[in-house]
């Protein structure tokens, strides 16, 4: 493959990874459990499965709190 190939791949896949995030956040908060199903497979090829128990179970229930590490700290 040329630099141009490889360079064009990698910011494909990198946008392509984001976009999956995305989508799946999404998902995984549907009640629909079809949605979420698809939305942690989805995260599994990011390997980010660990995701929906993070967010939805920690970071759902704590939001805002010291004890959400997704919330900046304050200062």
């Amino acid at each position: 493959m040329s630099l141009f190939n490889i360079i064009g791949l990698t910011l494909f896949l990198g946008v392509l990874g984001t976009s999956n995030i995305n989508v799946s956040h999404e998902l995984i908060h549907k009640p629909n459990s079809i949605d979420h199903l698809i939305g942690m497979l989805t995260m599994s090829k990011n390997l980010y499965m660990h995701f929906e128990i993070q967010h939805i179970r920690i970071h759902h229930k704590h939001v805002a709190t010291p004890n959400d590490p997704s919330t900046a700290k304050l200062g």
